[in-house]
């Protein structure tokens, strides 16, 4: 019996031993409570039941570096973000309240917005995890009226999302 335990703890993995380092992640869906699903495309450009390699990847640290201040190198239409990883739960990392201002939502037009985002990602193992990042758009505006027709203002974006250790 003592050696059934001995071998169970040698190949189990969790949170325990999740260590910092840089990960591919993956948009797997989205749900735009915005744009009517129009920004779909611009997650998962393929369209829905298609998954997105972010372009570069994100380091995510380790439990043991908590709190960790990241610089995340975003693609466009987003701006490069400094954030703050905490703990949130057990096994859980969480941001809350990174913001960008005036992010230029389409490329042809003057459209822009404040995103406030909060992630929260679940440690599945040592090297992944899945999660989601919710988008609040606020402040949209357009000198030239440019913009789609929100469903609200401030109006919301949840990103379901993996990680995988590179």
């Amino acid at each position: 019996m003592l050696m059934l335990l001995a071998a169970i703890a040698c190949t189990t993995e969790g949170a325990d031993d999740f260590t910092g380092g840089n990960f591919t992640v993956t948009t797997i869906g989205v749900e735009d409570g915005c744009y009517d699903n129009a920004l779909n495309t611009v997650f998962l450009p393929e369209g829905d039941g298609t998954t997105n390699d972010w372009a570069n990847a994100i380091y995510l640290p380790g439990f043991d570096e908590l709190p960790a201040e990241v610089e995340i190198d975003l693609q466009e239409p987003f701006q490069d973000l400094t954030v703050t990883f905490e703990q949130g739960g057990e096994d859980e990392l969480v941001v809350t309240d990174a913001l960008q201002t005036e992010v230029q939502l389409q490329d042809d037009s003057d459209c822009i917005a404040d995103l406030n985002a909060n992630v929260s990602l679940v440690v599945l193992d040592a090297d992944s995890v899945e999660g989601s990042v919710s988008l609040e758009n606020s402040n949209i505006s357009s000198a030239t009226d440019d913009c789609p027709v929100f469903t609200s203002d401030p109006c919301t974006i949840t990103l379901d999302i993996t990680g995988v250790r590179q």
